[in-house]
């Protein structure tokens, strides 16, 4: 990842200690290569990195990177859930909700 070019250009802003633990935060994980870059950047900088939250997790291949890593991933919800419940709300159909699992998996 390259330096900023704008505020400190520091590749980690902020006030932090070598050992601070922290947790990172997220929308979405498909795969884990942009959280794994920011790891291994917090990790050079001492900090502790075991943590990551997200709002919605797609596929599977995030978890085995972040599992890789040593890093636990806790999501909200996983993006299969939400097309069951527009299949509640009627916002697609069984065969709709199937064809959308089906491309998730694949990943």
């Amino acid at each position: 990842m390259p330096v900023k070019e704008h505020g400190t250009g520091n590749r980690v802003e902020g006030a932090f200690a070598r050992g601070e633990r922290l947790l990172l935060l997220d929308d979405l994980i498909t795969t884990g290569a942009s959280k794994l870059e920011a790891a291994e950047i917090l990790r050079g900088e001492g900090l502790v990195v075991e943590d990551l939250v997200v709002l919605i997790e797609r596929g599977r291949q995030g978890r085995r990177d972040m599992d890789a890593a040593g890093i636990k991933l806790r999501a909200f919800v996983h993006v299969r859930e939400l097309f069951g419940v527009c299949e509640r709300l009627g916002l697609v159909d069984s065969a709709r909700r199937r064809e959308l699992e089906a491309y998730v998996d694949e990943e």
